[in-house]
């Protein structure tokens, strides 16, 4: 905060001098952003920016070689890594601020399954099947396209599933990521 005094000189050379306590407070330029972290490969986020003065100049540096001068710019990382990103900022009247933040970002999930067919004349169509997701994901949901699903956590878990009649059933495994997108693959059985 400062003080600003105002002196006037007349012809006769008299003098007035107006002083007014607090007359101009300056806040200091700040600015505040953030992208999400962790994220996951080849998802696009949106940096959140915010300042006290605007409008702001930035320019950001992802980390990965990659730079933007959009205030809010979208992002995404191709590959999985830990990315030092960061921003520089300028208002109109020139004051600067930056800002740096740790990107985290993993392997986007994949889902992926095989199916083994096993055929007996005793017991009918069985087919053995196992996940061969990849990434980050935390539980799997299937559909085996007879009616029967099931969800689990466990990854390693096969299933050995009995199908009462010949025909093409639609399989379809979906993943869940920590971020809670789901992926998910179809594929067709043939009994």
């Amino acid at each position: 905060d400062y003080t600003v005094s105002l002196s006037v000189r007349d012809m006769n050379n008299c003098v007035t001098t107006k002083t007014k306590a607090n007359a101009v407070k300056i806040e200091k330029f700040t600015l505040n952003a953030s992208v999400p972290s962790p994220m996951c490969t080849n998802t696009t986020a949106t940096a959140n920016v915010s300042s006290n003065y605007f409008p702001i100049f930035c320019n950001w540096d992802f980390g990965d070689g990659r730079t933007s001068s959009v205030v809010a710019p979208s992002i995404n990382y191709p590959s999985p890594g830990t990315y030092n990103l960061s921003v520089k900022a300028t208002n109109l009247e020139g004051c600067r601020d930056s800002m740096q933040q740790t990107i985290v970002v993993n392997q986007a999930p994949v889902a992926d399954f095989t199916a083994d067919f096993h055929f007996t004349f005793k017991d009918g169509n069985h087919v053995l099947y196992e996940n061969l997701s990849q990434g980050e994901y935390y539980s799997l949901t299937w559909n085996f396209g007879n009616g029967q699903t099931e969800t689990t956590t466990d990854k390693k878990k096969t299933f050995d599933i009995y199908y009462i009649e010949a025909g093409d059933y639609e399989v379809t495994l979906k993943i869940n990521n920590y971020t809670g997108e789901s992926i998910e693959v179809k594929k067709v059985a043939s009994i």
